[in-house]
């Protein structure tokens, strides 16, 4: 899956569009995806998927990732399918590339955010600003792993994404997405997105509205769950060392 640009409408002044992001996602009975607090009825949608690939883990957690977790996000650009892949880098890559990627990330004008699943890292959005001072512009690529697809991850992913970047003054987001890709145009359409063909890519830019006191506190909160589920993720690891 892959994402690249989009466009937002606020319906209101000063409020995101895109509404609020919680940092914990929960499975329903019938183990799908839900956002535990805005869940959207269509994007809790069963993927046909085989059962060894579905994980029926209780809890996942999306939250930010660390440059030390650099090698757990080489691990799950690695883990995609040739399929997702070529949609994700929008052409066929080599691990040897992945892995080059993953090592020349500038950390001070990325930001990725990925879902954990029991540890795990299976969705990510890597945020790429277009300048450290005063961005006004960003860039954005998703990947989610099969098993994952189609259960709200994507769309999870994408608001806080849009959300993180409304909170630096980001005026708008750029992403790609190829012309086959259905469900990354889909997605984008529910941000405001609008598109662009380029040939066998569709150019897509959302905006942003301004930053809110809600969103900025937001955004805090969510930073501090997420602190703590990376000490959780990183405990089994602590303990068998000791």
């Amino acid at each position: 899956m892959l994402l690249h640009c989009n466009r937002v409408v606020p319906s209101s002044p000063g409020a995101l569009p895109f509404g609020p992001v919680f940092s914990m996602l929960r499975r329903n009975k019938r183990g799908w995806l839900v956002q535990a607090a805005d869940g959207e009825a269509d994007d809790a949608k069963r993927c046909d998927v085989p059962n060894h690939q579905r994980h029926e883990s209780p809890m996942s957690a999306i939250r930010k990732l660390l440059p030390a977790e650099r090698g757990p996000y080489r691990a799950h650009l690695l883990r995609l399918d040739k399929a997702d892949r070529y949609a994700r880098f929008t052409g066929t890559v080599s691990d040897e590339v992945i892995a080059q990627h993953c090592e020349s990330l500038d950390w001070t004008r990325t930001t990725l955010v990925g879902l954990f699943d029991r540890g795990e890292l299976r969705g990510a959005v890597e945020l790429c600003f277009d300048r450290l001072l005063w961005p006004g512009a960003a860039e954005l690529a998703i990947s989610v792993e099969k098993g994952f697809q189609g259960r709200g991850v994507g769309s999870a992913l994408v608001r806080r994404s849009l959300s993180i970047a409304a909170n630096r003054g980001i005026r708008q987001v750029h992403l790609m997405c190829l012309s086959d890709n259905t469900r990354m145009r889909v997605l984008s359409r529910r941000f405001g997105g609008h598109m662009e063909r380029d040939g066998g890519e569709f150019a897509i830019t959302i905006d942003l509205p301004r930053p809110s006191q809600f969103s900025l506190a937001l955004e805090a909160f969510e930073d501090g769950a997420g602190a703590v589920s990376a000490v959780l993720d990183g405990l089994p690891a602590l303990l068998k060392a000791a």
